[in-house]
């Protein structure tokens, strides 16, 4: 039997706008995987909707933060 050696992947801290970019690639991700994978059943609505919502409110919220520091 062979041992897996690979290190695990350890993250860092990015520029603000690279996470508000990424959120928001996230989030248009699940917006148009989440209603097939319900209809498949691979998840429940409410949990995709419960995720949808969490990480919109995310985005919105670091988005904000970063609106406000480019004013600064």
């Amino acid at each position: 039997m062979s041992e897996n050696t690979e290190k695990v992947i350890t993250p860092k801290m990015v520029a603000p706008q690279a996470a508000v970019d990424e959120l928001e690639r996230e989030l248009n991700v699940r917006v148009r995987c989440f209603p097939r994978w319900v209809a498949e059943g691979r998840i429940a609505k409410t949990d995709a909707q419960d995720r949808l919502d969490r990480l919109h409110t995310a985005f919105h919220l670091l988005k904000g933060m970063q609106a406000q520091e480019d004013t600064k």
